[in-house]
């Protein structure tokens, strides 16, 4: 689907984001389920491609791996503090 934005944002020149991404949604939803499977066996390959990319560059640079897993932890711990005070708004 990478390959087919470009051409739906040319078609739809005065479409605005959100409307680039409801045709994109609406094209995925008609496209044969033999097709999807192929995008989705192609994100599985690609996902795991990068969590073996990610391990190979934690293992390399132990000292910044850790540094970003504080960092991410300290961000989730924040967002659960903002999202999570008590229920109610």
């Amino acid at each position: 689907m990478r390959q087919v934005r470009p051409v739906i944002v040319r078609i739809n020149a005065d479409a605005c984001f959100s409307d680039i991404g409801k045709i994109l949604g609406w094209q995925w939803k008609e496209m044969p389920a033999k097709t999807r499977d192929l995008y989705d066996q192609l994100a599985r390959r690609d996902k795991l491609r990068y969590k073996n990319e990610l391990i190979a560059w934690q293992r390399a640079h132990p000292e910044l791996a850790k540094a970003q897993q504080q960092q991410a932890a300290a961000a989730a711990a924040q967002n659960a503090g903002q999202n999570g005070g008590g229920g109610s708004k």
